[in-house]
């Protein structure tokens, strides 16, 4: 066959006719090649033992199909050769086979088609390209196993075993997602891997190796890894740190989702949780010499605690250190730097811009915002080991004697009915917003524990709890302003406040009934109706509503707050608000459910909160006396003695 270059072509029958030419020689080489095929096909075409077969139709739609038979199967001569010699793949596609021999991914190949290692380069190349190299498609084609459609599921036939690689999880990730909708832009295996030089993550060459995977995921994410190169991350691993974090040790590999998706590492509830694996190790922050307390601190901070129970809302590491750039609070482009630190806690508390410039962020009980707050701490501790400890001895010593003598240290004169069911009613409230206060403010402290369980049956775990104790809070409120009023305002009410205020009579009837705990008397004790027992609990309950009412007030409108108190104040209240319920929920565990549940006198339960007394009597009964004691019989006045004087 004779050729013509272009300039010889035009210049000896004109560039009009030059078309003409070139396209007469096509149509002659299709011809040729055409009958070439059809002497083949003649033979292989037939379904016959001794002679292998090929489609004819599958050939002509295939990469392949417009190629002469003996561009591959070299000197063939009719009749065929009993053994032909088949050109290797690398004649025509030796850019790709030169990746591939050089890759990793070759000697796995070899290994999973050949146990002997000898697998030919043809059944290598057609592991991924198809099973037969007469029906290889280009990659354009959607019926392609090459094509950016169709690669997942070829890669998976070796992959969705190996649970190491965990390729199957592609199909469920926002990629996997995003390609099958038809997403030709969503990445695929190729696309991170490679197509034909795939080597193992672990060697520098691998375009997923930690220093290399940047370039990769930038292709598509381009600003993310502009923002991620400028951080203090990139600092570190690109000096050959395996430690710093890299786009996949945040992000994950193969089972990549959304940051809106609940179960994606970089979700809002979960983002802490993924910074602590780094930043909550002993080895690593010893390593790099960061502090190992942030975590920590985070944690118990009320954004650490509401972000345990799921809340959305609120600040988590990303919000304030960012999430691609993260800097040290040294740069000055930092969002956290203290010339910055104004604007980003401004985002979310406009009022308080200004107010966090000098403030620590960070505090702990090494390092506390204020040394205020660390007082107030271990004030708190010392006041509940003493009160507590107390009441324990009180009580014990109480039912120690009431077990072995049998009797009670007092009777209650003076008053026909304890409680009214008006008395009732608030005291109803009072025990039920208590309650819901304690579970749902201890609940946030302690996400984990079995006070949280009530809570985690809504999928908004954090707005439930915070809604409970707000709504509680305001039961609360209400019921304290109107017992106020009724103390003041009603007949009833200022009767109970006059046998509710403290005397010196308390501290002299402590006195005597410690003594008689410890047999240094057995007198008759005439304790008022209400004694030091009751004293004790209604104005240490009055006292605690005021403390807890107005921190927790600054807590609600922190926005407030904020713009007009120190950081350190309103962690200070968090701190009393903290221990004070901290100490209240024990006095009531300790102190007065002895006095209702475990009291020998009115064991297993003192009735006075139902039936207005410790048991239920008739309206018309009146007081007796305890049938173990011996009342006083105090001696009438002379009268004699009474004019004299």
């Amino acid at each position: 066959m004779w050729r013509l270059g272009n300039s010889d072509l035009k210049q000896r029958v004109g560039p009009g006719a030059s078309i003409a030419v070139v396209f007469a020689l096509a149509c002659l080489a299709a011809a040729a090649q055409d009958t070439e095929n059809k002497a083949c096909l003649a033979c292989h075409q037939k379904h016959e033992a001794s002679t292998p077969f090929m489609d004819g139709s599958v050939l002509s739609v295939s990469a392949h199909g417009k190629l002469d038979c003996i561009e591959c199967h070299v000197g063939i001569k009719q009749p065929c050769q009993k053994k032909m010699k088949v050109t290797q793949c690398k004649t025509c596609h030796a850019d790709q086979t030169t990746a591939l021999s050089g890759a990793s991914h070759l000697e796995k190949l070899k290994k999973s088609l050949d146990k002997d290692g000898t697998a030919k380069a043809a059944t290598v190349c057609l592991s991924c390209h198809g099973g037969d190299v007469h029906a290889v498609k280009a990659s354009t084609d959607t019926k392609s196993t090459s094509n950016r459609a169709n690669v997942a599921a070829t890669c998976l036939q070796c992959h969705q075993e190996n649970q190491h690689i965990a390729v199957n999880k592609y199909t469920n990730s926002v990629h996997g997602k995003a390609s099958s909708s038809g997403n030709k832009k969503a990445a695929v295996c190729i696309d991170c891997h490679g197509s034909h030089g795939i080597d193992h993550s672990k060697l520098a060459t691998s375009k997923v190796f930690h220093t290399t995977i940047t370039e990769t995921c930038g292709k598509c994410h381009p600003q993310q890894k502009t923002d991620y190169e400028s951080s203090t991350h990139w600092a570190a691993a690109s000096k050959g740190y395996r430690e710093p974090p890299v786009c996949t040790d945040c992000h994950g590999e193969h089972g990549i989702q959304s940051s809106q998706d609940p179960t994606s590492p970089t979700f809002a509830s979960n983002i802490t949780k993924t910074c602590s694996s780094c930043h909550g190790s002993e080895r690593l922050t010893a390593k790099f010499m960061l502090k190992s307390d942030r975590v920590q601190s985070f944690k118990s901070s009320f954004h650490g605690m509401s972000n345990e129970l799921g809340d959305l809302r609120v600040a988590n590491c990303a919000s304030c250190h960012g999430n691609h750039g993260v800097l040290p609070s040294s740069d000055s482009r930092s969002t956290v730097n203290p010339a910055n630190l104004g604007k980003t806690c401004g985002s979310c508390h406009p009022s308080a811009s200004t107010r966090f410039i000098s403030e620590r962020i960070h505090s702990t009980l090494e390092r506390p915002s204020h040394w205020l707050v660390s007082a107030v701490r271990l004030f708190y501790i010392g006041l509940i080991v003493v009160v507590i400890s107390s009441m324990l001895g009180h009580n014990l010593l109480d039912l120690i004697y009431k077990a072995t003598k049998g009797m009670p240290y007092h009777r209650q004169p003076g008053l026909d009915l304890r409680f009214t069911v008006n008395e009732r009613i608030q005291h109803a409230f009072l025990a039920l917003s208590f309650i819901m206060l304690a579970v749902s403010g201890f609940a946030l402290k302690f996400p984990d524990s079995p006070l949280a369980w009530p809570f985690q049956i809504f999928n908004a775990t954090a707005d439930v709890r915070r809604w409970s104790h707000r709504g509680a809070a305001i039961v609360f409120g209400v019921l304290s302003v109107y017992h106020l009023i009724y103390m003041i305002a009603t007949k009833r009410g200022r009767e109970q406040f006059q046998r509710l205020r403290p005397t010196w009579q308390d501290a002299k009837d402590v006195k005597d009934v410690l003594l008689r705990y410890i047999r240094r008397h057995d007198r008759v004790l005439h304790l008022p109706p209400f004694a030091y027992t009751e004293k004790a609990e209604y104005w240490a309950l009055v006292w605690g509503s005021i403390v807890m009412a107005v921190t927790g007030m600054v807590l609600t409108f922190v926005n407030l707050s904020l713009s007009n108190l120190s950081l350190w104040v309103v962690d200070l209240a968090v701190t009393i608000h903290y221990w004070e319920a901290v100490l209240a929920g024990l006095a009531i565990l300790i102190w007065h459910f002895y006095w209702v549940f475990f009291d020998p006198e009115y064991y297993p339960l003192n009735l006075t909160w139902l039936f207005g007394n410790p048991r239920p009597t008739p309206a018309h009964a009146k007081e007796t006396v305890h049938p173990h004691e011996k009342p006083i019989i105090l001696p009438k006045p002379q009268p004699e003695l009474v004019e004299k004087k």
